[in-house]
């Protein structure tokens, strides 16, 4: 997403070959002190048998709390996506897809930045595959998965 071209990495769940229904994949944050937080990020779901991508908080050991979900086909296009928290004690963020079952979609993420104490507005427009978009600000909190997945930390446990 980050480059609008062939040579850009994302992260994304496979759907290649059957899975479980509802299978799933975690890709988990550092830790971020209590506070208001905003996660923005880019997503994509596409395909006929699409499961759903899941943002979660989580504190120590604790259940993880739903932030926002989505399922289905929302169209060969990625979109910003954009997820508003106010946690009370030290937490992480939670990203989770989980699998239709079928082959034909696939979830996708790219782009992450975490901001504190932000407002969590998103933009009015959305890209088509093949334009070159770009957030225009980066920071330690941020990730565009080019070079690696920064502090964020797959589970494999899941």
């Amino acid at each position: 997403h980050t480059l609008g071209t062939a040579s850009g990495s994302y992260l994304y769940i496979e759907a290649s070959e059957l899975f479980n229904r509802n299978a799933k994949a975690w890709l988990i944050s550092e830790h971020y002190d209590a506070g208001s937080y905003c996660l923005l990020f880019w997503y994509h779901l596409y395909g006929t048998d699409i499961g759903s991508l899941n943002i979660y908080t989580r504190i120590g050991a604790s259940k993880p709390q739903l932030e926002w979900s989505l399922s289905g086909d929302n169209g060969n296009r990625w979109q910003m996506g954009a997820v508003r928290v106010n946690v009370v004690a030290e937490f992480y963020f939670i990203i989770e897809g989980t699998h239709g079952g079928q082959f034909l979609g696939d979830i996708a993420i790219d782009d992450l930045l975490v901001q504190s104490n932000s407002q969590c507005t998103l933009p009015t427009t959305t890209t088509t595959i093949g334009t070159t978009t770009t957030l225009g600000l980066y920071t330690p909190l941020s990730c565009n998965f080019e070079n690696d997945i920064c502090q964020w930390r797959n589970d494999l446990t899941t």
